[in-house]
C-alpha cells in the first residue's frame, strides 16, 4: 500500500492526476491551438497485475486522451480498476501537433 492511501482502493480515482508538459528542445512549452484536437493518450505498462495488452488497459479508468492546452495536458478522472504492483503510465502524443506548431519534442 502507498503511504498515505490507506483508505484507498481499487477503482479509486488517483490522488494525484497526472499532467504532461509537451516541451521544444530548447525546454519552451509547445503552443499549440486549443481548437487544433491535438490529444495525449495514456495507456498502462509492466507491473504485477498479471494481465497484458487490452486486459492491461482495462485497469485503466478514466478519460484516457485529453486535449493539448497551451502546451499542457491535464488528466482529470484517471484511476486504477484492480491491485497491482508495479504499473507505470505511457503518454503517447499526437505528433502532428509539435509539426504544425513547428517544434520538435525531446530534442
Amino acid at each position: 500500500r502507498c503511504v498515505g492511501l490507506q483508505d484507498a482502493t481499487a477503482a479509486d480515482r488517483l490522488f494525484e492526476q497526472p499532467t504532461v508538459l509537451l516541451a521544444n528542445a530548447s525546454g519552451s512549452l509547445v503552443n499549440v491551438a486549443s481548437s487544433g484536437g491535438h490529444l495525449v493518450t495514456v495507456s498502462l505498462v509492466e507491473g504485477t497485475a498479471g494481465a497484458e495488452g487490452a486486459a492491461l488497459q482495462a485497469f485503466l479508468t478514466g478519460t484516457r486522451k485529453v486535449a493539448v492546452v497551451d502546451g499542457v495536458a491535464r488528466f482529470t478522472d484517471l484511476g486504477i480498476s484492480k491491485e497491482a504492483q508495479g504499473l507505470r503510465f505511457q503518454f503517447t502524443v499526437d505528433e502532428e501537433c509539435c509539426v504544425e506548431a513547428g517544434n520538435t519534442l525531446g530534442g
